[in-house]
């Protein structure tokens, strides 16, 4: 008799949330609920399905969340740089001096 192979296998959970990362990371959009679908298709055990689900829908939270910091940061760093060097201000004024920061 074949051992029982689950998500509870700390193996088998590494390799989802790997797989579900590397998919995300180029590009590849997946929804938690057919990644379930999906596991039901393929026999998986009901339990198992939905920590596939769960496991997908972490990723894909915790990459989106990753994102988004780091575009605010990037603004952030940018506005810093125009407050710190006048020459980069692009204020609707045009002189290019920083005036829109002084408050004017």
């Amino acid at each position: 008799m074949k051992p029982q192979r689950t998500l509870n296998d700390p193996n088998a959970r590494a390799a989802a949330i790997h797989t579900f990362k590397h998919l995300k990371h180029h590009g590849y959009a997946f929804e938690p609920d057919l990644a379930h679908s999906w596991a039901i298709v393929h026999r998986w055990k009901p339990n198992d399905a939905q920590q596939l689900s769960e496991y997908a829908a972490g990723v894909s939270a915790a990459i989106d969340a990753t994102r988004a910091r780091i575009r605010l940061e990037g603004r952030r760093s940018t506005d810093g740089d125009r407050k710190q060097n006048p020459s980069k201000c692009d204020c609707p004024k045009g002189t290019g001096r920083g005036q829109c920061y002084s408050g004017d």
